[in-house]
């Protein structure tokens, strides 16, 4: 668990310190990567933790999924959600992004999901051309309550389903 606080945290914080307000900033990262609540986000009996490490066995990043509030977005569909998935900047633009992707998107295969979706900030224009060029597609939009900012962000959605 201690890992996973530091790179969560770190990973985080290497992403948007600089984009957002300092108190809202501060008050979120405070609470989100509180041991207690950490436990409970492990604890929880839809959502599953996974770690990318080099060979050398150092941490890159991490990716978290979810299958229990799809309804919003798919409410006849097996729909699962990559609520995280995030690198340390060290280790930006060295394809690693993409291989937790398509590691994301094989294991929900696997799971027989058929859709897999993402909300993403709709200011991160990086990660969302990424996602795009990976074959995802903006379908709705969510607000995100960030202290008292709220930020607008994306919903992307990619098929699970293998098609001839």
């Amino acid at each position: 668990m201690d890992e996973l606080i530091t790179v969560a945290k770190q990973s985080f914080m290497d992403a948007f310190e600089n984009q957002t307000e300092p108190e809202n900033f501060q008050a979120y990262v405070k609470n989100a990567f509180e041991r207690t609540t950490v436990l409970a986000e492990l604890q929880h009996p839809q959502a599953i933790f996974f770690f990318l490490q080099t060979e050398d066995g150092e941490t890159v990043g991490y990716l978290k999924l979810r299958w229990d509030r799809s309804e919003e977005f798919f409410p006849t569909a097996k729909a699962i959600e990559l609520q995280r998935i995030y690198l340390l900047e060290k280790f930006w633009n060295k394809g690693y992004g993409k291989i937790l992707l398509d590691f994301s998107e094989t294991y929900s295969r696997e799971q027989g999901f058929e859709w897999i979706y993402l909300i993403v900030w709709y200011q991160n224009q990086g990660a969302i051309k990424f996602y795009e060029r990976e074959g995802w597609a903006i379908f709705g939009n969510k607000d995100f309550h960030f202290g008292n900012e709220i930020h607008h962000d994306f919903a992307l959605r990619k098929s699970l389903l293998v098609t001839d």
